[in-house]
């Protein structure tokens, strides 16, 4: 078995729940309990990064409404274009699975799918009488058959690990995919510094060693600031125009998304 990704967040929103089944999608005679799943499907993908992390369907109605339909759900470049807003890197709409599969492999990649009603009764239940976008936010490979990690906003609850050669071959209309951006989330004071610990660290010891700036020391992902990191950290500040601190904070974060 190898397994490429595994999903950051266990948060399953249905499109019928109380707290947004009555929202205009995109008007009042077309609510999201009937309309959403789009909607939904792109929660679930973007709520896999940090900062989209306590984001509910709620949230993403006021921006995906104008690619809502009366009565058929959200356009197809409503998905293309929600998933560029909300930060997903290398988007891609696919017509085939077999295309998704060297993707996939690349980790850190989410998707939907768009089921429609072929071969309905495959085994594992339907997915569809009619169309359906479905999120996918973790993907393995098991004796030669592809598994994916799948978020259901519908009533059937298709949530978990599906393999797609026996419940979904025949039943996909299309396919979107795009990349988790490598990201470091700051605490709430706004930066890291000396002696502070956390996982986010890892990622700047990483960068910090692949752009050089640890000079002869082998930098350890300690996920720590000890003084050889804060020391790297100032070093990079300084050939890059920043405040020399040792403080990593916005800008820092500002320049790393160009850089890393």
């Amino acid at each position: 078995m190898t397994t490429y990704r595994t999903p950051n967040n266990k948060k399953i929103y249905r499109q019928a729940d109380k707290r947004w089944a009555r929202l205009p999608y995109p008007t009042l005679n077309y609510s999201f309990a009937k309309n959403g799943c789009g909607c939904c499907a792109v929660t679930h993908c973007i709520i896999e990064r940090d900062k989209y992390k306590n984001y509910t369907p709620a949230n993403v109605q006021p921006y995906m409404k104008q690619y809502a339909t009366k009565g058929h759900g959200t356009e197809w470049r409503g998905i293309t274009e929600a998933l560029k807003h909300y930060g997903l890197k290398n988007v891609k709409s696919l017509n085939y699975m077999a295309d998704l599969w060297p993707e996939l492999r690349k980790g850190d990649r989410v998707g939907v799918l768009l089921f429609n009603n072929h071969k309905a009764n495959v085994k594992g239940g339907c997915w569809t009488m009619g169309g359906h976008y479905v999120a996918f936010v973790g993907y393995k490979e098991v004796n030669g058959k592809h598994y994916l990690y799948m978020k259901d906003s519908g009533g059937r609850k298709h949530d978990g690990w599906y393999c797609y050669e026996t419940t979904m071959r025949g039943c996909i209309n299309k396919i979107w995919v795009g990349q988790i951006p490598d990201e470091i989330e700051l605490p709430a004071k706004g930066f890291w510094t000396l002696g502070d610990k956390s996982p986010q660290i890892c990622k700047i010891q990483a960068f910090l060693k692949k752009k050089g700036f640890y000079k002869g020391y082998v930098a350890k992902k300690s996920g720590k600031i000890k003084a050889k990191t804060f020391e790297a950290i100032k070093k990079w500040q300084k050939a890059n125009g920043l405040v020399v601190d040792g403080k990593w904070g916005p800008k820092c974060n500002a320049v790393y998304e160009v850089q890393k």
